[in-house]
């Protein structure tokens, strides 16, 4: 199965500090997401048991939120 994303998908997106609504392409904010992932395993300092780490999935989380902000 191929998945094929056409120019007006969109996402809506609430902007937590004003409330304001901000569209955001679905592609963009994956790409966005899947480079903080790499980046966060890529340092080796917040790593879950899976991957051979002592820290738990919201440890994790939290350092992948970090990286997006």
């Amino acid at each position: 199965m191929k998945l094929i994303l056409g120019p007006r998908v969109r996402l809506m997106d609430v902007d937590s500090e004003n409330g304001n609504m901000k569209k955001t392409t679905v592609l963009r904010k994956a790409i966005l997401e899947r480079r903080a992932v790499a980046a966060v395993i890529q340092e080796g300092k917040v790593r879950t048991y899976d991957i051979g780490g002592k820290y738990s999935t919201p440890d994790m989380a939290k350092a992948i939120a970090e990286k997006l902000s």
